[in-house]
């Protein structure tokens, strides 16, 4: 497996349920709406799609999945189905590219700044074109793809693996939810060990639940963060813990504002 590129394909689709281009994409593609007019149906990319694949297996391969759960909404609109029945397996290759480059998962990385990053000139590419992103993606995986490691991210497209990419994450907002995990909302004190004790309800704003919290060993506060995402495989939960600060007094707040007390 050394991911080079064997052939090309692609096709221009006429929109059928929304007939305006508008000026971002246009800015985004520099696709033209007299380009658009000139392209054939979505059902009739597909069969090219079809004959161009062949009959053996394939493995679609998206810069993140963006595109895949886009063409899975156009296949459940034209053939009341999200299956794409000429995909067999499917591989993120920004997740894979990331892990290979050895970046953060949790910050996706655009396909131009993983180009950018391993020198692979862009110049001349159709940018955020389908044609153009395949060819630099196919790049960025012949510099960073092992034959030993991708095979290990190729998802077998059975009735979970599309349960799965449908599946959307929902933020809990119910404290009484059965699926929360209450010991998630308990917090150690940082400096003592010792448990912090909850001096307010816990409460919720910003897709996470929040309390004030008071080590009564150090005479310290702190603030309490907690985020439960139900997600397909269980409950993701992301905590944090900030001191509070004391409030200043209206002098300090009045020296600081005149600049005295500062060293010069």
């Amino acid at each position: 497996m050394d991911f080079t590129a064997v052939s090309q394909f692609q096709a221009v689709i006429r929109p059928a349920v929304s007939r305006k281009l508008s000026q971002i994409v246009q800015d985004l593609t520099h696709i033209q709406a007299e380009e658009l007019e000139k392209g054939g149906t979505f059902l009739q990319a597909m069969d090219r799609l079809r004959d161009w694949i062949g009959p053996q297996p394939a493995a679609f391969l998206t810069w993140s999945q963006t595109d895949l759960l886009v063409l899975m909404e156009n296949f459940n609109y034209y053939y009341r189905k999200h299956a794409i029945p000429f995909m067999a397996y499917y591989a993120d290759v920004q997740r894979y590219c990331q892990k290979q480059m050895g970046l953060d998962l949790h910050q996706q990385i655009g396909l131009g700044n993983a180009c950018g990053q391993l020198g692979i000139p862009t110049e001349g590419m159709q940018a955020h074109r389908a044609l153009g992103d395949s060819l630099l993606t196919a790049q960025v995986l012949q510099r960073v793809g092992e034959a030993s490691t991708f095979p290990q991210v190729l998802q077998k497209a059975d009735k979970e693996f599309y349960n799965r990419a449908l599946f959307k994450p929902v933020v809990l907002r119910d404290i009484q939810s059965p699926l929360i995990d209450r010991n998630a909302l308990r917090f150690s004190c940082p400096g003592c060990g010792h448990p912090l004790h909850r001096a307010t309800r816990w409460g919720f704003r910003g897709h996470a639940f929040y309390a004030d919290l008071h080590c009564k060993s150090c005479a310290k506060d702190y603030v309490g963060r907690v985020q439960f995402k139900q997600k397909y495989d269980g409950v993701d939960i992301k905590r944090k813990l900030s001191e509070k600060q004391p409030l200043k007094t209206p002098d300090e707040k009045e020296e600081g504002k005149n600049g005295e007390g500062e060293e010069t």
